[in-house]
């Protein structure tokens, strides 16, 4: 799915605003990066965040049901964890949900960004740059990790090794992305490593924007 399209109504919501998109593999440190540009003085939007709540959306959640009925309990609710594991052995099913989420987050995030006070704008995207929407975008910055430290992460949290390696061969490599990123992070260095290179990369975002 090209989400490239909507590029002019990001324009138009983010007019006068400097729009970030921030990426990397899963596990990487992205969700902490986003935290760390939050506390900075950005206006931050999650699209991971903006799909959880899409999923409690009747319409949206009954063609999921729909599509994916062997992940339906017996109550009739959806088991999430089951959806999450087919689509990411299943190749078909996932690009099945990825057109069928990413067009509603989008129109989730339009408004967002026109309502924002703020000057800058950092948006979370797993996948930047495998949905082209890095072309509704400013700049793009990848926060990455090494493949030893990203699977040690995920094995903290508690990921099978397979389950991990599904999860990473379902997008671009960490490689891949920072080659097509604007800016690169390194999280290799922890949390307060990452924090500084946060707040160094905003302070250029505020002379780019003229804050």
């Amino acid at each position: 799915m090209n989400l490239g399209k909507y590029a002019k109504d990001f324009e138009k919501a983010g007019r006068g605003k400097l729009l970030v998109g921030l990426t990397g593999q899963v596990g990487c440190g992205k969700s902490s990066a986003l935290a760390f540009f939050r506390e900075e003085g950005a206006f931050t939007v999650s699209t991971d965040a903006l799909a959880n709540k899409l999923l409690t959306n009747v319409k949206c959640y009954s063609k999921i049901l729909e599509e994916f009925k062997n992940a339906v309990k017996k109550d009739g609710s959806l088991d999430r964890y089951k959806v999450s594991e087919t689509v990411f052995r299943n190749k078909t099913k996932r690009e099945r949900l990825e057109s069928l989420l990413h067009p509603l987050i989008i129109k989730e995030t339009i408004p967002l960004i026109k309502k924002s006070q703020e000057k800058i704008i950092v948006i979370e995207v797993p996948l930047l740059f495998e949905s082209g929407f890095h072309k509704c975008l400013d700049l793009s910055v990848c926060v990455y990790l090494d493949r030893k430290r990203q699977l040690e992460r995920l094995s903290r949290r508690g990921w099978s090794a397979k389950n991990a390696e599904l999860r990473i061969k379902a997008q671009f490599s960490g490689e891949k992305k920072a080659e097509l990123s604007d800016l690169i992070m390194d999280n290799g260095g922890g949390r307060n490593s990452l924090k500084k290179q946060v707040k160094g990369l905003y302070g250029a975002f505020e002379r780019i924007s003229g804050n």
